[in-house]
C-alpha cells in the first residue's frame, strides 16, 4: 500500500502531483490511498487505520511535522517508510531509520518548491503554480523568467496557483467547491497547467467563477482597522468568507507590502457563532518574518511570512491585533 498524504491546498496538491508524475504508480485502486482535507486540517496522519498503515510506504507533503509527530512516532516501525517534505516550523522532528525528512522553513520556499529541487525541474511548471498559490510571487516570477515563459503565461500559472489554494480554505469540506482529493486526480489528467487552463470543461473554469464571486464581496467589505503597520478585516461568517479569506489576505499582503495583514473569519459552530475566529495573518512583504511565532502564541501556527489560527476566542482578537502591531510597529521604528 502507498498512502499520499498531503495538504489539502495549492503548494500540497502540486507538491504531490510533481511527485506522481516523476515517480508514477500501479493504477490499481487498492494499492494508493489520498488522505487530505481543508487548507488548516493537519493532523491527517492520525485518520489512517492501523491496518491500512503496515508495510505501507508514506508520503507526507505540506503539514507541519508537529501535527503528525506523534502519529508518525507511534507506527513508525510498522511502516515501510517515510518521506516528509515540508515548509513549516517544527520543533518536534526525530530521525529513524524508515523516515527520510526534507523540511525547510525559510520564508522563500514552499514545499512544491522543495520537491522541484529534488525532481531537477522535471515538473517546473507545477512547481510553479505551487509558489504562486502560496504567495510567493517573487520567488515564482523569477523562476518563470528563467524558464523563459512570457507575461502572459506567468499570469496564467499565477491564477492557476490562487485558484487551486482558494478551494483549500473552509471549515469544513462543505464549504469548498470541489474536495481536494478531486481536485488532485483531476489535476493529473493534464500533461500541463496550461492544458488546464485551456479546457473550458476543466475545474479551473469552476474556481475562477467562484473565485471571481467571492473576491468581489471581499471586495466591499470594509477594514475594521488600518495604521501605517497593520490592516484588519472581518469577512464575517458566510462560506463566502471563509473560502476566500486566505486569497484576500494575500491580495492585501500585495496591495499593502508595508503593513501585516490580518483576516478573520467566524467559525461555523451554532452553539458558539460569533466567538470562535479563524485568523490568517501575512507579515508584511517587506519584513517576511514572525507570523508563526505570532500565530503560535494563541495555539495557531505557519511560516516565517504567514500564519492562522483556528480557533481563536473572540474576546482574544484585540489582542492579537495589538501584539501584531506591536510586533511589526517595532520593526519599523
Amino acid at each position: 500500500m502507498v498512502i499520499d498524504i498531503f495538504n489539502g491546498d495549492a503548494d500540497g496538491i502540486f507538491a504531490l502531483l510533481q511527485w506522481r508524475k516523476a515517480h508514477p504508480l500501479p493504477e490499481q485502486a487498492d494499492t494508493h490511498m489520498l488522505v487530505t482535507g481543508v487548507k488548516r486540517d493537519h493532523a491527517l496522519l492520525q485518520q489512517v487505520s492501523a491496518n491500512d498503515l503496515a508495510t505501507a510506504e508514506l508520503n507526507l507533503f505540506d503539514l507541519p511535522f508537529d501535527k503528525n509527530s506523534q502519529a508518525l512516532q507511534a507506527c513508525i516501525e510498522e511502516v515501510a517508510a517515510v518521506f516528509y517534505c515540508d515548509h513549516h516550523h517544527s520543533e518536534q522532528l526525530f530521525t529513524h531509520p524508515k523516515l527520510h525528512t526534507l523540511i525547510e522553513t525559510g520564508a522563500s520556499v514552499c514545499t512544491g518548491l522543495l520537491v522541484d529541487r529534488l525532481l531537477q525541474g522535471q515538473h517546473r511548471l507545477w512547481a510553479l503554480a505551487a509558489a504562486y498559490g502560496d504567495n510567493l510571487d517573487t520567488v515564482a516570477t523569477q523562476l518563470a523568467i528563467e524558464q523563459g515563459l512570457s507575461p502572459a503565461q506567468q499570469n496564467q500559472l499565477q491564477r492557476l496557483g490562487w485558484l487551486v489554494n482558494y478551494n483549500s480554505y473552509g471549515a469544513q469540506m462543505s464549504d469548498l467547491h470541489l474536495s481536494p482529493a478531486d481536485l488532485y486526480q483531476q489535476l493529473c489528467n493534464y500533461d500541463s497547467p496550461f492544458a488546464v487552463i485551456d479546457d473550458n470543461s476543466s475545474a479551473y473554469q469552476l474556481l475562477d467563477q467562484g473565485f471571481t464571486d467571492d473576491m468581489a464581496r471581499a471586495e466591499q467589505t470594509q477594514p475594521g482597522l488600518s495604521t501605517s503597520h497593520t490592516m484588519l478585516v472581518d469577512l464575517g461568517g458566510e462560506p463566502w468568507g471563509r473560502r476566500i479569506s486566505g486569497s484576500f489576505a494575500n491580495l492585501l499582503a500585495r496591495r499593502h507590502p508595508d503593513k501585516a495583514i490580518v483576516v478573520a473569519t467566524q467559525n461555523p459552530y451554532s452553539e458558539r457563532q460569533g466567538e470562535s475566529l479563524t485568523i490568517s495573518l501575512r507579515a508584511p512583504q517587506h519584513h517576511l518574518s514572525g507570523a508563526n511565532q505570532l500565530c503560535s502564541a494563541f495555539n495557531g501556527g505557519g511560516r516565517a511570512g504567514a500564519g492562522g489560527v483556528n480557533d481563536l476566542p473572540a474576546a482574544q482578537l484585540d489582542n492579537f491585533v495589538r501584539q501584531v502591531g506591536d510586533y511589526y510597529g517595532n520593526y519599523q521604528l
